[in-house]
């Protein structure tokens, strides 16, 4: 997620102020300044969409179905092999080495539109209240406390938030907000 001001409820700034420290606004930029190469993948999708059941497939078929390299799919978490592109300056990990398997593929939260061009894009979506929920739970009882951040500000002041995204997502979260509220 990008750096994100400390805005919202006291419960929600301290979530924000957790994440903050998962990344910084330099090595998520030193990520979207990746040179691309116009055979690279990037697996493009919201939190909570089917990233790493995405990233799975892929690895697989550029490992087994193009050449049979069983030794291409040894790996402690599929990170390793398709980095996170927001993350990789942070954890110093380098965007323009070569990859276990080719083409290269990148993994990333951002919009489409925020993407480094130039490369090719697999955009995984889910029903807007599904990643809603989803995301929500999966921070409840690691960043927050349960009933102690209300949905619908999680969805506003949190998903919606991230900056300007297509017309569609925008009107398919508001409407996930209004069913979930």
């Amino acid at each position: 997620m990008p750096a994100e001001a400390l805005t919202g409820s006291p419960c929600m700034q301290n979530m924000k102020a957790k994440l903050s420290k998962f990344e910084t606004e330099e090595g998520r930029l030193k990520g979207l300044a990746v040179k691309t190469r116009p055979d690279d993948v990037f697996i493009v999708t919201t939190p909570k969409a089917g990233t790493t059941w995405m990233q799975q497939i892929c690895h697989q078929l550029r490992c087994l179905a193009a050449s049979g390299d069983v030794q291409g799919m040894k790996f402690e978490e599929i990170s390793d092999v398709i980095p996170f592109i927001e993350l990789a300056g942070d954890l110093g990990i380098d965007l323009e080495a070569e990859q276990v398997a080719q083409p290269r593929m990148f993994k990333t939260h951002c919009w489409r539109e925020h993407c480094p061009k130039g490369a090719k894009y697999i955009i995984v979506v889910r029903d807007p209240i599904d990643v809603a929920v989803s995301f929500y739970k999966f921070f409840e009882g690691w960043f927050f406390e349960p009933g102690e951040l209300d949905i619908s500000e999680f969805v506003q002041d949190f998903i919606l938030k991230r900056g300007p995204i297509i017309a569609t997502s925008t009107v398919l979260f508001r409407h996930a907000l209004n069913v979930l509220t």
